[in-house]
């Protein structure tokens, strides 16, 4: 059947009041478009401001949002004023070149903003295996290049022969042209073939991040949460199915009604660029949420409770072993490479809790004081004889202070290798000798 044998067996248009489906189309923009703006300005404020570490990934992600904000744009346009949620016959004549326009803005502007999405992804996965400029050839780098490469190619191309399916490209937005034109190229079949290609590179975009993560030298709990965050991508995947199979329902009607059969295809279409947008940032807000909401990741640290309080260092060297290296336990509550570091004050909900912690503030006891007897002689200090001479102290069977804190958990098992009575005779009598030496 030709066009207007189609346009003669529809019913009577409903110009004035149409049958519609209504304003969702334009709410699923607003919402997605909304939160993946949110997450995308988070993302980029993170590594410009916080981290300094701008790179590929997150320009490509910048334009995937340019892109998805036009495509929502355009979608809410069209199914406000050029029938979008409504049955083609109930669409004026004079509106549907322009409705076909629409439509094709929608199917460029979706296709860039997911191939960039995927693309900053994958960027960031070759980020996280090294420094992203230097192919290393592994399993993961070039299983990364050669999805990327997909990607790009299949993009290019679908783009091309969408601006090339007539020429004049005039020709695909009016509906009986009076001028020499070519149309060689079926757009619905061409559109088809790229969502099922759209939704193979999206399944391999999601599996090569979830499988990187699990090889990666990270605590348990946090490969975990980030595998958790990139299995988010398979409702992109899903949304990307859908929005397959809607295209081909779309593509094998009989009477051109694809605008109301399409509309579902739009809604998830809206749903994937969110989602996209949404999982590809979200990885990149740690440290964000590591200095604004710190007790959103409290939970995932390890605490310690030190003079009172409860302290949480934010070091990643922690010590998996409280033993030291002659297999005497040690009392420090942590590991004295990361004591000597400086500490920040958001360690501590306290802040008036400073810094001023070292390693001989939590290492180390006081040891109890030696008292010598009955003669109440305090071994422990340096004894003044006279104002001109001064005794020689012993020397002690400890080379410093840290020996006594590695040596024992203190002097109450000390008698293991000193003898501390007698020790304390011997000083006894020594003391006494030189005082009747010096005529005392």
């Amino acid at each position: 059947m030709d066009f207007l044998q189609i346009v003669a067996s529809w019913p009577t248009p409903n110009y004035d009041h149409p049958v519609s489906r209504g304003d969702g189309m334009v709410i699923a923009s607003a919402v997605f478009g909304a939160v993946g703006t949110i997450a995308t300005a988070l993302r980029l404020y993170t590594r410009g401001w916080i981290t300094r570490t701008l790179g590929a990934d997150d320009v490509l992600i910048f334009f995937a949002w340019v892109w998805s904000v036009a495509m929502y744009i355009c979608l809410s346009i069209a199914s406000r004023s050029y029938g979008f949620n409504i049955h083609i016959w109930d669409l004026p004549f004079d509106k549907m070149p322009t409705a076909n326009i629409y439509s094709l803005i929608f199917q460029v502007t979706f296709a860039l903003a997911s191939s960039l999405t995927k693309l900053s992804l994958l960027w960031f996965c070759r980020r996280i295996i090294g420094d992203g400029r230097k192919i290393s050839w592994g399993f993961h780098d070039t299983a990364i290049v050669f999805v990327m490469s997909l990607i790009v190619v299949f993009a290019s191309i679908y783009i091309i022969l969408l601006l090339v399916q007539c020429r004049p490209l005039k020709a695909l937005f009016d509906i009986l042209p009076k001028y020499p034109h070519t149309c060689s190229i079926n757009s619905h079949e061409l559109t088809y073939a790229a969502s099922i290609a759209n939704t193979i590179t999206d399944l391999l975009t999601t599996m090569i991040p979830v499988t990187l993560v699990g090889t990666l030298h990270l605590p348990y709990r946090q490969r975990i949460a980030i595998m958790t965050i990139f299995l988010l991508g398979v409702f992109v995947n899903v949304a990307g199915a859908l929005r397959t199979y809607y295209v081909h329902r779309s593509m094998v009607v009989t009477n051109l009604d694809r605008s109301w059969t399409g509309w579902p295809t739009c809604i998830s279409a809206i749903v994937e660029i969110g989602l996209g947008l949404i999982v590809t940032s979200v990885p990149a807000l740690r440290p964000f949420l590591n200095r604004f909401i710190p007790s959103f990741l409290e939970s995932t640290r390890r605490k310690y409770f030190f003079n009172n309080k409860y302290l949480t260092p934010n070091t990643s060297e922690r010590s998996r072993s409280r033993k030291s290296s002659s297999g005497r336990r040690s009392r420090s509550i942590f590991h004295l490479s990361t004591i000597d570091k400086s500490w920040n004050k958001s360690w501590h909900k306290d802040t008036n809790f400073t810094s001023n912690i070292t390693s001989n503030d939590i290492e180390l006891l006081e040891p109890e004081p030696v008292y010598a007897g009955s003669r109440g002689i305090n071994v422990t200090k340096t004894v003044r004889q006279d104002s001109t001479h001064r005794t020689s102290w012993p020397k002690s069977p400890f080379s410093s202070r840290s020996q006594l804190g590695r040596e024992g958990v203190g002097l109450k098992k000390s008698s293991d290798r000193l003898n501390v009575v007698d020790d304390e005779e011997k000083l006894t009598r020594f003391y006494e000798s030189d005082a009747s030496g010096n005529g005392r």
